[in-house]
């Protein structure tokens, strides 16, 4: 039979709890056709997880209509391509595939290869929805309620796909929106496939590190920004759901990073963007960041600053107490981020950014002198906020050796924002220059990350440790000693360190990309 071409499919799913999902999905009765069905699928892949491995997942589906075959393909936070065809049965059909299209994007598949992975069983109902008079978009909403299964694990199914089935991107956004406030608040960042694999693998979500930019010095800067901000909401997409879990820390901790470069991309391009655009995109994602940071806290004390004072002191009774008080503490911490996060005002934040990313809102946002800035090359734009961000770094920095603690923290503070300048930066400029100033950039902000981590460590023991209690005071001075010990010791390396990285020839001085 003829292979179709792909579909783009452009979606996004809200979940909440049973009684606010269904009210939000009601908000919709009346408008459009709507339906109930029972959708069963078997998803298939490889033994070695191909398909996953490069974003694809390979299902058929059995409805009411008979059976479809779809294979999707990751294309962006919101967006899969999508190849269908029917085919008789729950069996999948390689041949009903377009080969050569899928060779490209997932590589060689061989029908004997297959096996099933994990099955979803779900009753859907829909309801269609246009916007803008009936002239603007066409949105679909599913809502899904049933199970995933994987083995003799199962894990419940219960969101609102909403998908845009016409029109512009702004229409879902749109239908999105209205969704949250009747109160369907929660974003689900991952797909039902992505669950189904971990929960076949008994694997909490995945999480994203930051992607290298790429860039090139004669595109206009607003082009640039666009690529910027894309892998930054990408990020910032990729770490949601492991940071709602809180199996991985690494889930909160690079959530935290994505949000940190949203901030410094506004900063940076501060120039060309409308005040209040950057106040208010500022304002959300400061709140944002004070929500993780607790949670970061006690996931880097329990982790990280004390295991090796336990491992020096395995069967000390008044650290074994105090982990368990930090592990209580951390557990309400994550309490807090998860309510955070199935926020309307954390939801809406996501979307707002997604919406303005998408739709290059900030030309819209640019008078005539802006547009202009927009439509100037990058080259001679990154020089000059890098030489702004250099300058700043090392005048908060003026006689390092001499400085106290909170001066130092202003100098940390500053570092991070020239380091991401410089990442974002960075492919616009010679790769063997550019690598070199970031690795002493990376070893200088290491440094002071240990002597942050310390003193946080001494913040977060004040809030645990109860004056009455002799055993958690114990274990207090135990773990202060210990980091002041090494603290006195980390100084000189500090130093050392600052006058190594002040001493390095900055990579966008004189240099064209060849």
């Amino acid at each position: 039979m003829p292979h179709g071409e792909p579909h783009l499919e452009f979606e996004l799913k809200l979940t909440a709890a049973p009684t606010a999902l269904h009210d939000a999905f009601t908000r919709f009765d009346g408008a459009g056709e709507g339906a109930t069905d029972r959708l069963t699928a078997v998803y298939y892949d490889t033994a070695d997880r191909r398909l996953a491995r490069r974003d694809a997942a390979l299902r058929v589906r059995r409805e009411a209509s008979g059976f479809t075959q779809t294979l999707k393909i990751a294309a962006g936070p919101l967006e899969r391509l999508e190849h269908e065809a029917a085919v008789p049965g729950l069996a999948p059909d390689l041949d009903r595939l377009p080969r050569e299209a899928v060779a490209q994007r997932v590589g060689a598949v061989l029908a004997d290869e297959l096996a099933a992975i994990f099955v979803t069983d779900v009753e859907r109902r829909t309801r269609v929805v246009e916007t803008g008079d009936g002239g603007g978009g066409r949105v679909e909403l599913a809502l899904d309620e049933g199970e995933i299964r994987a083995g003799d694990r199962t894990e419940p199914v219960a969101e609102i796909e909403v998908e845009l089935e016409a029109g512009p991107p702004a229409a879902l956004f749109e239908i999105a929106e209205a969704l949250v406030a009747a109160g369907a608040t929660r974003l689900l960042a991952r797909s039902k496939a992505a669950r189904g694999y971990e929960l076949a693998a008994g694997a909490a979500p995945g999480w994203a590190k930051a992607e290298k930019t790429r860039l090139d010095r004669d595109e206009a800067v607003g082009d640039a920004l666009g690529h910027i901000l894309d892998g930054v909401f990408r990020q910032i997409w990729g770490n949601l759901d492991a940071a709602f879990d809180g199996r991985d820390p690494e889930g909160v901790h690079q959530l935290r990073v994505a949000v940190r470069r949203l901030r410094s991309a506004l900063t940076l391009f501060k120039p060309v963007l409308a005040a209040d655009r950057v106040a208010a995109l500022t304002d959300e994602a400061r709140w944002v960041m004070a929500e993780l940071g607790p949670v970061r806290d006690r996931d880097v004390f329990v982790t990280e600053t004390l295991p090796p004072v336990t491992a020096a002191r395995p069967n000390d009774a008044a650290l074994a107490a105090l982990r368990a008080t930090a592990e209580d503490a951390r557990e309400q911490a994550y309490v807090g981020l998860r309510r955070a996060i199935a926020s309307a005002r954390w939801t809406r934040f996501v979307l707002g950014l997604a919406r303005w990313i998408q739709a290059r809102g900030w030309y819209d946002d640019a008078d005539t002198a802006t547009q202009l800035a927009l439509a100037e090359p990058l080259g001679r734009f990154a020089e000059r906020l890098l030489d702004k961000r250099a300058k700043a770094v090392k005048k908060r920095g003026r006689h390092f050796a001499e400085l106290d603690a909170e001066h130092r923290h202003e100098v940390r503070k500053s570092l991070k924002k020239l380091r991401y300048a410089a990442e974002f930066m960075r492919e616009v400029y010679p790769d063997k220059a550019a690598k070199r100033y970031l690795k002493r950039l990376s070893t200088l902000q290491d440094a002071f990350g240990h002597m942050n981590d310390a003193a946080t460590a001494e913040t977060l023991l004040a809030e645990l440790v109860e004056p009455d209690d002799p055993r958690l005071a114990e274990a207090r001075g135990l773990v202060l000693g210990w980091y002041g010990h090494a603290a006195a010791r980390g100084d000189a390396e500090l130093v050392a360190d600052w006058e190594d990285f002040v001493a390095a020839e900055p990579f966008w001085r004189g240099h064209a990309k060849c």
